[in-house]
């Protein structure tokens, strides 16, 4: 039922006014007024003057060349260039770092505004232009962090890799177009996963362009140096397959470019001559010599490896050879352990399971399976203060010319297929567990075995000598598999790598004799740092 206009009016004239009483004598129409302009005061106030009172200050912009430096207020880090930040009004040290460049500093006064800094803050702009400590710093460095990432594996959906070695590439895009070819070529032995592959590609290109985004014409150059590498290093397809999607993979391997390799093992090659006269140096024996050659190697490729004459030890180093050394070098004791480890020259397991017996032959007769008298849990670099030590130890005749130190994998895996051969002389338990054609046990116990190289999933690419040793490894090279492995499942080909610090109970060494490069005076201990 619809109400009329007066019963609407009668209605309103039926309700009770509500007025608020006088304040203190004050009409409530002009103390609300007050009210609200107090509100409104304190509105303005803190909105537009009180920042500017209690956090005095300037909104700085920094852009860096290259991109992606860091920004460091009062040596406390901010952001990554380009950015912009709140900072604090007063005199600012702002320092402006990346890997391989030299830092740039400059102190700034960072003013303020009062009036409106919430809205409209003061505004100061900073542009930093790095220079490299030296021509391709940056870029060795990326290199070098990419390699690190290639032992990662491949990288999850919600974790990716970063594009180390495209982005060196970006920084050190006024470097000699030479050095970077050859940095990249070193870094390619590297690429073990589908995100290596991605950066490699990517810093292909930005080498082309000089760093900047590619043209068309830089695109196709970039192609084909790509072609060009191909076509120079087809072993690069058989690391490319080992990446690629299994359909893309699949198309790889029936195409021309991917190159012969060995599915079996191949024939024993020839026996190479041997001479000399065995030698033994503080109870480490070596056997023959292995002349000069040149011979096939099968790491995951076969090629064609020369090698200079060079004695191996017949035996991995044993426990009474490493107390010799202990005894002349106590710094490498296992009571100095802590110090060690700290120093980054071992893990926390250096020379364990021995650390808890007085006597190894105790440990040899509670755990007979074990390789005695081999010794393990030697770090990297405790290996090479051994050979350094024995090299002191050399007869006369040998001093100075000739020097002690790990085996090359080449140099390794050649005396490997001699002791297979059953050639007199040769070394003695180089692969662990080795099984015979019908099965049987040939050869039991045995360590791994660390070697000199810097270990690199695709060590059989082609690459300047002084980039890969610019470049180096996170990891060294280890071969022979330990008494651990099951029968047949390591063979002379077969690679691994560890941290040089790593001290595994199930890692050993044995040593080789060879020439020196450079002739030096003979010593009896290492230099400062990684020695005695």
């Amino acid at each position: 039922m619809k109400r009329t206009t007066k019963q609407n009016a009668a209605a309103a004239e039926n309700q009770d006014a509500v007025r608020l009483p006088p304040l203190w004598g004050v009409r409530s129409g002009c103390y609300l007024t007050a009210l609200y302009a107090l509100v409104l005061a304190a509105l303005f106030y803190f909105a537009l003057v009180h920042p500017g009172l209690t956090r005095p200050g300037v909104m700085l912009q920094v852009t860096s060349e290259p991109w992606g430096a860091a920004v460091r207020v009062d040596d406390v880090y901010y952001a990554a260039a380009p950015a912009s930040f709140f900072v604090p009004a007063g005199t600012r040290e702002i320092t402006v770092v990346m890997p391989g460049f030299t830092p740039f500093t400059t102190t700034i006064e960072a003013g303020n505004r009062v009036f409106a800094s919430l809205l409209f803050p003061k505004r100061m702009a900073l542009r930093a232009k790095l220079s490299e400590k030296e021509p391709l710093a940056a870029l060795i460095h990326g290199a070098k962090d990419y390699a690190a990432w290639s032992f990662t594996g491949e990288a999850a959906e919600n974790a990716q890799v970063p594009l180390s070695l495209s982005e060196g590439v970006y920084r050190s895009r006024g470097a000699p177009k030479a050095g970077t070819e050859a940095l990249l070529k070193a870094a390619a032995r590297f690429m073990a996963t589908q995100a290596a592959l991605k950066d490699l590609i990517r810093a292909e290109f930005l080498a082309a362009s000089g760093g900047r985004a590619p043209s068309s014409f830089a695109a196709l150059a970039a192609i084909h140096e790509i072609a060009a590498y191909l076509s120079a290093n087809r072993a690069f397809a058989v690391g490319l397959a080992e990446v690629l999607p299994p359909k893309e993979a699949g198309a790889l391997i029936d195409s021309p470019l991917y190159p012969p390799v060995w599915n079996d093992r191949p024939a024993a090659a020839e026996a190479a001559p041997r001479g000399g006269s065995p030698l033994s140096v503080e109870g480490v024996a070596f056997g023959a010599a292995f002349l000069r050659t040149a011979w096939t190697q099968n790491s995951g490729f076969q090629r064609e490896v020369s090698l200079g004459t060079f004695y191996i030890s017949l035996d991995e180093i044993s426990v009474d050879a490493w107390n010799r050394f202990l005894a002349e070098n106590p710094r490498w004791r296992v009571e100095n352990r802590a110090a060690i480890v700290e120093s980054g020259l071992a893990s926390e397991d250096y020379l364990e399971p021995f650390a808890s017996y007085p006597d190894a032959r105790a440990f040899f007769t509670e755990y007979p399976e074990y390789p005695a008298p081999a010794m393990s849990a030697v770090s990297y670099y405790a290996a090479e203060a051994f050979c350094r030590w024995l090299s002191g130890k050399l007869p006369p005749a040998l001093a100075g010319a000739y020097e002690v130190r790990l085996p090359t994998e080449a140099e390794w895996e050649y005396a490997a297929k001699s002791a297979e051969r059953g050639e007199a002389g040769a070394p003695r338990r180089m692969v662990a567990r080795l099984a015979g054609r019908s099965g049987e046990l040939v050869e039991s116990a045995g360590l791994w075995e660390w070697c000199a190289d810097p270990y690199a999933p695709l060590s059989y690419l082609d690459a300047p000598p002084d980039a890969i040793e610019t470049l180096s490894s996170p990891e060294r090279s280890v071969r022979g598999g330990s008494w651990v492995n099951p029968a047949g499942s390591v063979i002379a080909e077969t690679r691994g790598s560890l941290p040089p610090a790593a001290s595994s109970p199930f890692t050993g060494f044995r040593v080789v004799l060879a020439q020196r490069a450079e002739p030096v005076r003979a010593a009896s201990g290492g230099p400062d740092g990684i020695g005695n």
